[in-house]
């Protein structure tokens, strides 16, 4: 196709790009779109002559204007027509909101109340043991039976203690009651959660706080050779917690012990004495127990059992000046013992044979949330003398 030549325009006034007109047009951007497309712009311009009233000078702002708008209609066009499918995307938001004082992070930690000695039952002795263990929260609203969080399992890693199922947050006000208890899963416990609190005005106990509760069904009674595969229940209860109080190290969750624990010993006796069985008449093995911030409270049900720890074949002792364990240690339910004991055992007399003894003794008790009592067996011909020792230390 043969090239057309610029075109020009004889008339009122002459709009052949003069030297000064190239120097002001053909120093921008615009020299590309003039030179590609002139056919097009002397269209714009016979349209723009046919103002036979414009002087030069108008005619040549409106010329610029003619060029911008037919550049701006071509880049419309080499665009698509339309936004771009960027523009219309809406923004990608922050999954995670960032701790603000409106939207602070709940933290937790963790401490077992004294220490405890070893048992044969799965038992927390230390806060190592529990961060093994983890254990599973509930969090309530302050002075209302309303679940903040239900049922959230909570696990020791990296040095600290965070919810299984991701954060959780602080309300904007108000307090919140915090229970746990451990182990998670409350299986061999022979317990049972209710998570729902009792509320303060409905309670008949009159308790003074909204606490919920764990009951407690046929707590075992009958060990063979001292097998014992309970598991222990630990309990922790933090009221009137918020944002502000918190600290640095989050809400301290100090794990108790709800039971009582028990265990019997031997200090001295007959030559070669064979323990065949200790019985401990009348123990209370079901109720249930509230916690109210301030301490564990018991309610027994049920009827009484006789807790029986027999030896099948029976232990023997030789005569020793030291004291040996004989039994246990059991997990009570915390009461008011009446303390009948029963001991069955049998020994020499002048090289006859072994003859079989009962002998009894009664030494009321008061069994107490979180203590350790230990029985000290003195057999005697005739008598069975019983020692008590209360421990807390241990435990």
């Amino acid at each position: 196709m043969p090239k057309v030549p610029p075109p020009r325009v004889e008339g009122a006034a002459s709009l052949h790009l003069t030297s000064t007109n190239e120097d002001f047009y053909m120093r921008t951007p615009v020299r590309t779109y003039l030179l590609k497309n002139h056919e097009n712009v002397w269209r714009i311009r016979q349209k723009a002559l046919s103002l036979h009233v414009m002087s030069q000078k108008t005619f040549q702002t409106r010329y610029i204007s003619c060029v911008l708008l037919a550049l701006t209609c071509l880049l419309t066009a080499c665009s698509g027509g339309g936004s771009s499918s960027e523009e219309l995307d809406p923004p990608t938001p922050n999954p995670t909101p960032n701790p603000t004082p409106e939207n602070q992070e709940i933290k937790l930690n963790a401490n077992v109340w004294n220490m405890m000695e070893g048992m044969r039952a799965t038992t927390y002795d230390n806060v190592e043991v529990l961060q093994v263990a983890g254990f599973k929260t509930y969090v309530y609203v302050d002075g209302e039976t309303t679940k903040y969080i239900d049922g959230s399992t909570v696990s020791y890693a990296d040095s600290k203690w965070s919810f299984d199922d991701g954060k959780h947050y602080w309300p904007a006000s108000g307090s919140l009651n915090f229970f746990a208890h451990s182990p998670k899963d409350l299986a061999n416990t022979h317990c049972t959660f209710d998570s729902t609190p009792y509320d303060a005005e409905e309670n008949p106990d009159g308790y003074s706080e909204d606490s919920p509760r764990i009951v407690c069904s046929s707590l075992p009674v009958a060990f063979t050779n001292n097998a014992y595969d309970t598991k222990e229940l630990i309990y922790a209860y933090t009221a009137n917690q918020n944002k502000a109080g918190q600290g640095v190290s989050g809400v301290m969750m100090t794990f108790k012990h709800p039971f009582a624990l028990i265990k019997f010993q031997l200090a001295s006796s007959h030559p070669n004495i064979t323990i065949n069985s200790i019985t401990f008449k009348a123990v209370k093995n079901n109720g249930s127990c509230i916690f109210d911030g301030t301490g564990t409270t018991w309610t027994l049900t049920g009827d009484a059992a006789n807790l029986v720890a027999s030896y099948s074949p029976g232990v023997s002792f030789s005569t020793s000046s030291e004291v040996q364990l004989i039994g246990g240690p059991f997990l009570v339910i915390p009461q008011s013992w009446a303390g009948e004991i029963e001991v069955n055992a049998s020994w020499t007399e002048w090289g006859e044979e072994k003859n079989n003894q009962t002998l009894s003794a009664t030494v009321p008790t008061d069994w107490d949330p979180g203590y350790s009592y230990t029985y000290t067996f003195t057999i005697t011909k005739f008598d069975l003398i019983v020692n008590i020792s209360k421990f807390t230390e241990q435990w």
